[in-house]
């Protein structure tokens, strides 16, 4: 995957602000250090086409610090992504991963799983996003979610 600059540019806050998007992404995120399950449900979710890419992401309660948020993003390489199922290492995939926001963020880039996307004559795209994350300081995240956005 490349270097996923173009997606930490996000601001620091969203509420409000242009991107803000509506519909779901919902789903599991396991710790496969602990072999906690946890649900990722009911996000603040964004999306936007910076740069002619498509990005989008979800954010919600981190279940592992209390106080601190956590989110699932994607970036594709193109606005207007046909439909389709993108593994991994694909070009068309920039950025998709697990972020724990703190002191420091940490990223947990995707290191092997696929991406599917269909797009709705409604500017709504749905699809799922199933990948497992880099190890860092033993922690390694299963993420299975499905999602639904139309922007706003």
């Amino acid at each position: 995957m490349s270097d996923p600059k173009i997606f930490s540019e996000l601001p620091d806050s969203h509420e409000g602000q242009k991107g803000e998007a509506s519909g779901t992404i919902k789903g599991t995120v396991k710790n496969l250090k602990t072999g906690k399950v946890h649900d990722f449900k009911d996000p603040w979710i964004w999306r936007d086409t910076q740069l002619g890419t498509l990005r989008f992401h979800g954010v919600v309660n981190d279940p592992e610090a209390p106080g601190e948020q956590v989110s699932i993003g994607l970036q594709l390489s193109r606005a207007l992504q046909p439909d389709g199922e993108f593994e991994v290492g694909d070009p068309k995939i920039l950025f998709l991963g697990y972020i724990k926001y703190g002191s420091p963020d940490v990223l947990f880039s995707a290191e092997s799983g696929l991406v599917k996307i269909q797009r709705q004559a409604d500017d709504r795209i749905n699809g799922s996003l199933k990948f497992e994350t880099v190890t860092i300081d033993a922690n390694q995240y299963a993420v299975d979610v499905i999602y639904d956005i139309r922007a706003t």
